[in-house]
């Protein structure tokens, strides 16, 4: 468990950062053109986020993604995937408008509930983050434990839980937007369901 969520909130807190980083802004060129400039690279270039597994390609993301057990429901369009190097990341997607990631996690685990929180917790910890908040909520019937993670304008979002056999942890984050703050990773965690 450790490995697999220490490497998604590596990606989230890393890929987050980077692509707030490198935003792309307008700049005013000779004949009054505006171009976008990479502030990280100087060209055009993209953030050096993960790229979809097709890049070229547009993404035609269902509006609800479902596997095995579980299924959510992701707000608004321009979702594309992301490639996992894990199995039991089972799916990873970002929004480039939006400038947020989600991914969900499903591993096997023998842990309690209480034991997984705490560990996942502690992975989270180890990143050397910021954890601002941790409550239990209740989605769809089931319980999780929220950790909020800020750091400068990034924000993470993890809901926590156990059931059957396996733990899950359903992450969205990415630029702060101090208007909507937790409102779009909220609206999308409230369509997850685990069955």
């Amino acid at each position: 468990m450790k490995s697999k969520l220490l490497f998604l909130f590596a990606l989230l807190v890393v890929g987050a950062t980077a692509c707030a980083s490198c935003a792309k802004k307008d700049q005013v060129v000779e004949n009054n053109t505006p171009t976008t400039t990479n502030v990280c690279t100087g060209d055009g270039g993209s953030c050096p986020v993960p790229s979809p597994k097709d890049a070229d390609a547009p993404a035609n993301v269902p509006d609800t993604i479902s596997q095995e057990n579980w299924q959510f429901t992701l707000t608004g369009p321009g979702w594309a995937p992301m490639s996992a190097n894990s199995p039991d990341i089972k799916v990873a997607m970002k929004n480039d408008d939006l400038e947020m990631l989600v991914f969900l996690v499903k591993e096997p685990t023998n842990a309690t509930y209480a034991e997984y929180v705490l560990g996942t917790i502690r992975a989270i910890r180890s990143q050397h983050v910021n954890i601002t908040s941790a409550s239990q909520v209740v989605v769809n019937g089931n319980k999780f434990v929220l950790v909020t993670v800020k750091g400068g304008s990034q924000s993470l979002y993890a809901w926590i839980t156990t059931k059957d056999g396996f733990g899950y942890a359903f992450t969205c984050g990415g630029t702060t937007n101090v208007d909507a703050g937790a409102a779009p990773c909220e609206a999308i965690a409230s369509t997850l369901q685990i069955k």
